[in-house]
């Protein structure tokens, strides 16, 4: 007797029974399941953050140094105490703007990648000789900041 090789009528419903089985069981998930809603909400918002981003970057692009002083020209002047020197801001500005105004920030300050505000020389400015200083902090009227290795 010769053996004939290949694909026995068996095999073949087999195989093609259990693609049905898988097939029916991925379709019952993705209309039970909520995977078309869960790609429609995802879309929604991802579309919706793009046009927020496109507002926020249209709105930065429009902003100028002028609208900047014009938005605390009528505050009123603080003062504050950095390593014992007097300096001046305006009233509700916070370190990252105070660093960013060429007419305060006359003393190298900037903010680091962790978003500490720091000395020139990269020493942490800090609260008291507590806290860091971070960039989104109001500056505090009539406060002394001093300058420490926190590290």
């Amino acid at each position: 007797m010769r053996k004939e090789k290949g694909i026995t009528l068996i095999a073949l419903v087999i195989t093609i029974i259990i693609m049905l089985i898988l097939i029916a069981v991925t379709i019952r998930l993705a209309i039970d399941g909520g995977l078309f809603n869960y790609a429609k909400t995802a879309k929604e918002g991802t579309a919706s953050e793009a046009l927020k981003d496109q507002e926020l970057s249209n709105l930065a692009s429009n902003l100028t140094y002028d609208d900047l002083i014009d938005n605390y020209s009528e505050k009123k002047t603080i003062t504050f105490s950095l390593k014992g020197v007097q300096y001046q801001a305006k009233e509700g500005m916070t370190w990252r703007e105070w660093i960013n105004n060429p007419q305060y920030n006359t003393i190298g300050v900037f903010i680091s990648n962790a978003g500490y505000v720091q000395d020139s020389d990269g020493t942490d400015i800090v609260y008291t000789g507590k806290n860091r200083v971070v960039a989104t902090d109001d500056i505090i009227e009539n406060h002394n900041y001093t300058i420490s290795n926190t590290r």
